[in-house]
């Protein structure tokens, strides 16, 4: 026989008296989270998966501190013992493998304040007070606008109201397109006609009268003056007259028994009245110093 063969016979004459033995049966021989696996001769340590070590010791390995990981959208990566979770961000809840928006408005599951509407944004919603009101301690409370000087235009007063404001324009003037603007009283037809005896002025918010002779103005009329007043009578008429008003002027009758000269009023003397006397029969005027006769 050769060498080969007799190496081969002696192979196969000491496989029939030893064979492996398998270290894998004996307990605790590999490290915590691990797996052992037999070789002819020997054996191997592999850890478990989400597991690292050195052969002899298998400790946890956080995927998420070396990202090793894969998480969906609106999820944050969360180290667990030999492996990782991906819960959903506050917000959002899991549908599957996604992390779909949680419209927190509409299940109802937050409470707004009064005059304010919830508003869902992307993993989260804000409470929105309603136009002209504004945010305070959780509460909506009014604006109040009026506090602004050009909240209203020029020649109005503001008004605030819950919510809002109005602009009441100012006596003598109408809104026109946000504006104020003035009313021509003296133009408007629906007042009918002003100022009668005189001439209608308008100024900004108003008007006034402009009075002919014999009237005065008390701004929106013109009154009629009265000559024959008291305090006017001792200078307007002549003496033995009565002043008599009429409206923007006057006239000055002379008194009975008086008839007007020119610009006086002058006696009537009716003794001398050719057409008789006005004594009765047997009687004397005392003006004229004739006896009266029946004729």
């Amino acid at each position: 026989l050769t060498v080969r063969q007799l190496s081969w016979c002696l192979c196969l004459l000491l496989s029939e008296w030893y064979s492996d033995l398998d270290e894998c049966e004996t307990a605790e021989i590999c490290p915590a989270f691990s797996y052992c696996f037999n070789t002819n001769g020997s054996y191997i340590c592999d850890c478990w998966e989400g597991y690292h070590g050195n052969g002899t010791h298998c400790e946890d390995m956080n995927e998420c501190m070396m990202r090793n990981f894969f998480c969906p959208n609106n999820s944050t990566c969360a180290n667990v013992e030999g492996s990782y979770q991906c819960p959903c961000d506050p917000g959002f809840s899991a549908n599957n493998s996604l992390c779909l928006d949680v419209d927190e408005c509409d299940l109802g599951l937050v409470q707004c304040p009064n005059i304010s509407d919830c508003i869902n944004t992307v993993g989260s919603f804000f409470c929105e007070c309603w136009e002209g009101y504004q945010w305070n301690n959780s509460i909506c409370e009014d604006i109040d606008e009026c506090l602004e000087n050009s909240t209203c235009p020029e020649h109005s007063t503001c008004i605030n109201t819950n919510g809002s404001y109005v602009c009441l324009c100012d006596l003598g003037f109408s809104s026109m397109d946000d504006l104020c603007v003035d009313i021509d009283e003296c133009n408007v037809t629906e007042l009918g006609p002003l100022c009668a005896n005189g001439t209608c002025i308008n100024v900004a918010g108003s008007y006034y009268c402009e009075c002919i002779q014999g009237f005065w103005s008390n701004v929106t009329e013109c009154v009629d003056v009265d000559e024959c007043a008291d305090s006017l009578n001792s200078s307007v008429c002549q003496p033995n007259s009565t002043c008599i008003n009429v409206p923007g002027s006057y006239y000055c009758p002379c008194d009975s028994g008086f008839t007007l000269d020119g610009a006086q009023c002058k006696d009537v003397d009716e003794c001398a009245d050719p057409s008789g006397t006005p004594c009765p029969e047997h009687s004397m005027s005392a003006l004229s110093g004739q006896r009266s006769s029946a004729n």
